[in-house]
């Protein structure tokens, strides 16, 4: 029976663990279960975790895997980069802490810098790479009513430099554009379209033809 208890603890006040070697997160939960000899925490009823590198999370549920360095998040989730000013909303995430990459699961609403704000599904923020991206239709729209549409995108939060595919513009002004592909630097609002060009040899190969013709 002691053996159980000391296996399996949970705790029904509000609770302060700190995990693995390097202070990774710091859980607060008002229920906090662990698992597997400390290599599983699972916490429920609202919970709130802090990363050693600016990262504050809260949501409903978690699991946290201490081996892998893998946290899942569960509903009503927020997340605040607040060294980079992102933050985040959804009902499912989950954070690899070794590649610093958090995905979404589902409808997402992030705002960047308090200038821009986007929504979409299934995100991906790869910290170190400065890198936001999707492969789902994705809404951004920034301070001064631009707003971009996209059937998949990906931004530098350093750089803001877009690259999206299937790009639909609405700006402030009422104009329309309509692109396949394009390359869009959100501060400065400047546009560069990818034109495909047949290679030399191709375009030799079309000439020959014609000339037959």
């Amino acid at each position: 029976m002691k053996n159980k208890i000391f296996t399996k603890l949970i705790f029904l006040i509000t609770f302060i663990v700190s995990i693995a070697n390097a202070n990774e997160f710091i859980i607060e939960s008002s229920e906090i279960e662990i698992l597997n000899k400390g290599e599983i925490t699972q916490a429920r009823n609202g919970v709130k975790i802090i990363s050693s590198d600016g990262i504050e999370i809260t949501g409903r549920d978690l699991i946290y895997n201490k081996k892998k360095s893998i946290l899942k998040i569960y509903g009503n989730v927020k997340i605040n980069d607040k060294n980079n000013n992102i933050i985040s909303h959804g009902e499912e995430f989950i954070y690899y802490k070794n590649e610093e990459k958090i995905i979404s699961n589902g409808e997402t609403k992030t705002k960047i810098q308090n200038e821009y704000f986007l929504e979409s599904e299934n995100l991906i923020y790869e910290r170190n790479l400065s890198q936001i991206y999707s492969e789902n239709k994705s809404k951004i729209e920034d301070l001064n009513n631009n707003i971009f549409f996209a059937d998949k995108f990906k931004l530098n939060t350093d750089t803001y430099i877009l690259k999206a595919k299937n790009l639909s513009l609405y700006d402030n002004l009422k104009n329309q554009y309509y692109l396949n592909f394009a390359v869009v630097n959100l501060k400065e609002n400047k546009f560069w379209v990818l034109i495909f060009l047949l290679t030399l040899k191709t375009l030799c190969l079309e000439i020959a033809k014609i000339i037959q013709d």
